[in-house]
């Protein structure tokens, strides 16, 4: 909320139809142009003060953003933050588990990105400059909206209540695998990525207490004709002829081969990884037929399984026309099972138990991390449009700025040879002009819940609203800021307190505030408010006259007592 200083008295001036206190108003302007800037290489954001920078209708993000064009085309756009921060922008389980399951999956997900930084980057990550990318394929990343999210408070306590805590072997930070489900026991590390070879603290585990995720059984049902479709269409998983059969070899644990399947066809038999029939026949089913594939959840009514396919743990079982693939996890099944963590929290196992459970011989401890981690949010975007919660500052990559503060929405593209164009928003080089206010009525009924107030602003602008008494200057309700885009908008009272309680009858005034760097312009528009007797306070400013009249009725009848006795 916001707060805002006592107003002082103004002089009142007629303005359509209504009054207005009016402060620092300027005269109504012709909108400018927008204009664009030429930039080598590429733009870094930065925020000034709490300013959370955002990719227009996407997610919002603390720390600085940098935009350069992409080596095979588009725009990349990297995302620099402190490391704490950017741990409590991880959305890899629901906030609302366990105290003790959130900290085991902070622990890994901290451990996974250090052992990211001691590798050194990917061939991707070298070209974009990032350290680690903001998908499944390293951790899933929504900064900021993650934190603020409902239940993002308890996954904030996880993080900095384990701050500088990560899983060792050796005194290095481990390979911390995990995943959603692994169907009641984990995998070795050499029989999912073979080409990694063993680590000795990634080896199969039982997790007895899976049974509460969704994805412990599951069941997808194909026609045939289905299936030979898919697998007559893809060099990855051939089919000889027409299916005859199918089956699911699975090889013991350390034995450094992967689970197969094995498909019969008339013209002869085709081995594959069972990964890979689960990527392809999920991929392809989607495609070709969105309305049947995924299959509904019966674990979750009214949901689908997230693939068609969801794991490489499965059988067959071939009915008439149709094969019906029976299947239990969600994921590669190495290191920890997020929902095993789950099951064993709710047990009342503690954080650092159920990760000694999953990764064997390791400790858990705390060690040295940096202090900052960047993040690949994007590549081969056309064009990326940045805004934040309030002004920042824009720079090249070797520190010169370009616009020192902005605010609005800023349009980057890529351009020619290594450059990029800025286009600015509209209005951003001229002063601040508040206008055309205009209220949704001059009297606020008992029956009404809502009062508008339009107005029109020249240039992106922070705006903020209060209701106050005009008698006392007593302010009743304070409207959160915003940033507006030029042009027309509105703000809306919902014709109560910030407690939820109607304010009583009187005389008020909505103030908007505006503010830019062009400038802050600030409006009065009075209104009359009507509204039933509150019980609380009518209550309340009776109880003494009750009180004086139940005494003076007290001693009236005590007084006609006396007299009677003495008569």
């Amino acid at each position: 909320m916001s707060a805002w200083r006592a107003m002082k008295p103004r002089t009142f001036a007629a303005v359509a139809g209504c009054v207005l206190v009016l402060v620092g108003l300027a005269p109504a302007a012709a909108a400018k142009e927008s204009r664009s800037l030429s930039v080598q290489g590429g733009v870094r954001f930065v925020p000034i003060g709490q300013t959370a920078l955002a990719e227009a209708g996407s997610a919002r993000y603390r720390g600085t953003l940098d935009i350069a064009p992409a080596p095979k085309g588009g725009l990349s756009m990297v995302n620099e933050i402190a490391f704490e921060d950017y741990l409590k922008g991880i959305a890899e389980v629901p906030g609302r588990w366990p105290a003790q399951a959130l900290k085991a999956q902070a622990i890994a997900a901290r451990t996974y990105v250090l052992w990211e930084l001691g590798r050194g980057r990917s061939p991707e990550g070298r070209q974009l400059g990032y350290d680690i990318c903001a998908t499944v394929a390293c951790q899933v990343y929504r900064g900021l909206d993650n934190e603020s999210g409902p239940s993002g408070a308890a996954w904030a306590d996880a993080v900095e209540s384990t701050r500088s805590v990560a899983v060792t072997h050796g005194g290095k930070p481990i390979l911390a695998r995990y995943h959603s489900t692994s169907g009641g026991r984990t995998r070795n590390n050499e029989d999912v990525f073979t080409s990694e070879g063993p680590r000795p603290y990634l080896t199969a585990v039982d997790s007895p207490y899976e049974q509460a995720s969704p994805l412990f059984k599951w069941s997808s049902r194909f026609q045939k004709s289905q299936l030979e479709q898919i697998l007559a269409a893809d060099k990855e998983v051939p089919l000889r002829g027409q299916l005859v059969d199918i089956r699911f070899v699975k090889h013991p644990d350390g034995s450094a081969k992967p689970n197969e399947v094995v498909i019969t066809g008339s013209s002869g038999e085709t081995t594959v990884r069972a990964a890979t029939f689960s990527r392809v026949v999920s991929r392809e089913a989607k495609k070709r037929w969105p309305d049947e594939f995924p299959p509904a959840n019966p674990a979750l009514p009214g949901a689908r399984l997230p693939d068609a396919v969801p794991s490489s743990n499965m059988s067959f079982r071939i009915e008439g026309d149709a094969v019906v693939i029976d299947g239990s996890g969600w994921g590669h099944g190495v290191g920890m099972s997020q929902y095993g963590a789950l099951g064993m929290a709710e047990e009342g196992i503690a954080a650092e138990e159920i990760l000694k459970h999953f990764y064997r011989d390791t400790s858990v401890e705390k060690i040295a991390e940096p202090d900052q981690v960047r993040v690949g949010i994007s590549t081969g975007a056309e064009k990326i449009v940045v805004q934040g919660s309030d002004e920042f500052r824009i720079e090249s990559f070797d520190g010169k700025v370009i616009v020192e503060r902005a605010l609005g929405k800023y349009t980057v593209e890529p351009k020619a040879r290594g450059s990029v164009s800025i286009r600015l928003p509209e209005g951003s080089d001229s002063d601040l002009v508040l206008s055309d206010l205009a209220l949704s009525r001059s009297s606020v009924t008992q029956e009404v819940n809502e009062l508008a107030l339009t107005y029109a602003v020249s240039r992106p602008a922070v705006v903020s609203f209060e209701v106050r008494k005009v008698e006392g200057g007593e302010v009743v309700y304070s409207g959160e800021e915003k940033v507006v885009d030029p042009g027309t908008a509105t703000a809306e009272w919902p014709v109560m307190r910030n407690d939820g309680r109607r304010p009583p009858s009187g005389e008020y005034a909505l103030v908007l505030t505006a503010r830019s760097p062009g400038g802050t312009r600030e409006a009065s528009v009075p209104f009359t408010l009507e509204s039933a007797p509150d019980p609380e306070t009518d209550g309340k400013s009776s109880a003494p006259l009750i009180i004086l009249a139940g005494l003076g009725l007290v001693i009236g009848l005590a007084v006609a007592v006396t007299l009677i006795r003495r008569s």
